[in-house]
């Protein structure tokens, strides 16, 4: 086990302790302002663009999400965490983890008509770019120049939609 092993565990557990406290203040939210549904937000309107809007951003969300930890790993076997890693996941979204929740939350929200959902999701956004800013300060330190160029072109938390769809289009 290496020395950084720990802190991962702990950053892990700080992780799931707070997106539980967010759900269950964005349960609460809902309960208190009443909003049992997304109707009742916004009357009349047509379920599918819901469901289909739901279903591409759970899809991306669990793509970033499994992309993003299974290549931390890979990195962390073969190249060393040291290293830059400006490819996969990474080559759209500076955090895929954290992005990858927000957008498995906010999609899971529109495909069970659940407000509570998205409002967890509002407000892990704010808290994974609280999280992200303290990481990027420490990683600025490590790699320098190369990061701060990485963090002009390359979003935090939302994917860059647009290289997506052309990646997904190249011919190989």
């Amino acid at each position: 086990m290496d020395q950084r092993s720990p802190a991962r565990f702990w950053n892990l557990l700080r992780n799931a302790v707070t997106l539980l406290l967010l759900g269950l203040l964005g349960i609460e939210v809902t309960i208190v302002l009443d909003l049992y549904s997304l109707q009742v937000i916004v009357p009349g309107l047509p379920a599918w663009p819901l469901l289909l809007l739901g279903c591409l951003l759970v899809g991306v969300g669990v793509l970033l999400l499994v992309g993003g930890l299974q290549r931390r790993e890979v990195r962390k076997w073969v190249v060393g965490l040291d290293d830059l890693m400006a490819s996969g996941p990474f080559r759209y979204v500076r955090r895929p983890v954290y992005g990858g929740v927000l957008l498995v939350l906010v999609g899971t929200g529109l495909l069970l008509d659940l407000p509570g959902l998205l409002v967890t999701g509002v407000l892990w956004s704010g808290v994974a770019m609280v999280y992200s800013r303290i990481e990027d300060r420490g990683i600025k330190d490590r790699l320098g120049q190369g990061y701060k160029s990485y963090c002009r072109c390359t979003p935090l938390l939302l994917p860059h939609l647009g290289r997506m769809v052309v990646d997904l289009f190249r011919a190989q």
